[in-house]
């Protein structure tokens, strides 16, 4: 079984031939100069912010309850989107979750997710999009 991936780059004829590892290897080395995990983060607390001035201004609770200093955000994952049907070209997805302290212990590591956020930039590491999502259960009275 061949488990080297050979790819052919432009009219100029160069050709890669990586392996998997190889691959993954580039692709760490890539988000690491773009600092794509500092930027998500960075970029979820200002939309964070927003959200919760978003919310005041239409007049429900800021961040379902939460308040900004409770949320901690913890890089998730990084993923390679190379076939869309919304982008016509590759994409690396940067998520973050947002998590509060599980104070009745039950969720892993103490933290209860309560939502996430995921940049989304350009192989070049221009910025494309970003979500904010918070999950529906607003924080007991």
């Amino acid at each position: 079984m061949n488990n080297r991936l050979t790819l052919s780059v432009g009219s100029n004829g160069i050709i890669v031939d990586l392996k998997p590892d190889e691959i993954i290897r580039q692709l760490e080395d890539l988000t690491t100069r773009q600092r794509l995990i500092t930027l998500a983060i960075e970029s979820c607390r200002k939309a964070l912010i927003n959200c919760a001035e978003e919310d005041e201004a239409i007049g429900l609770k800021p961040l379902k309850g939460y308040s900004l200093e409770s949320i901690q955000l913890k890089f998730k994952k990084q993923s390679l989107v190379f076939r869309h049907d919304v982008f016509a070209h590759p994409y690396i997805e940067t998520e973050i979750c947002l998590c509060v302290e599980d104070r009745e212990g039950i969720c892993l590591n103490d933290s209860k997710p309560i939502g996430e956020y995921r940049l989304i930039s350009k192989m070049d590491g221009e910025i494309e999009d970003d979500y904010l999502s918070l999950y529906n259960d607003d924080v007991e009275e």
